[in-house]
């Protein structure tokens, strides 16, 4: 509904002017009415029914969910892992050339940003097997602070899968012995011993 409204004061007489108004009811002729939301009557406080205890709890709900893991694993190991019997093999210890010791960790059932971590060591005993006196000698320096007096430690996680980060490390320990067995000027070398 438009209105035609005159805006005036007994005092300010000849500055009469009309004006457009526009009404706007804020409830209907039948009284105010209340569009009714299902959900939100569900969870109004008032209509909530009775807590009697017969529901499970969050923490409840977890425990459940680590039961039922557990009872697939169970079952796995109840059914399926007789039939993987046929395919087993006999272990095989690593023959003295396989000097590299590869760890990494995984989890069962979850992802972690650690699971692409691969850590290489080896063994002080076994690089004596293939590298002279000198040559262990400039091994060690080239790896520096990886070795602690027992065994050589290195560690991978720049690429986003366990297998990339193993290739990497052995690639480096190739380059490493590699460049050990190079022969420098004996000069050069002793100078570096000296220091």
């Amino acid at each position: 509904m438009i209105y035609l409204s005159s805006r005036f004061s007994q005092r300010n007489l000849p500055l009469f002017r009309l004006t457009l108004c526009r009404h706007f009811p804020t409830f209907s002729r039948r009284g105010p009415s209340r569009r009714r939301d299902p959900v939100a009557e569900l969870y109004d406080i008032e209509n909530m029914p009775v807590y009697e205890f017969d529901a499970m709890t969050k923490p409840g709900f977890d425990i459940f969910l680590a039961q039922q893991e557990v009872r697939n694993y169970l079952r796995k190991t109840k059914y399926e892992l007789p039939q993987l019997s046929k395919f087993a093999e006999e272990f095989i210890p690593p023959s003295p050339t396989s000097i590299l010791c590869f760890k990494n960790s995984y989890y069962i059932g979850e992802s972690s940003p650690i699971q692409n971590k691969v850590v290489l060591t080896i063994e002080l005993h076994s690089i004596k097997a293939l590298l002279t006196q000198k040559q262990l000698h400039k091994f060690v320096l080239l790896c520096g602070p990886r070795f602690n007096g027992i065994e050589f430690k290195f560690s991978c996680d720049k690429f986003p899968h366990a297998n990339q980060n193993k290739k990497y490390l052995s690639d480096l320990v190739d380059k490493l012995l590699e460049e050990a067995k190079k022969m420098i000027n004996l000069k050069i070398f002793q100078w570096i011993q000296d220091i």
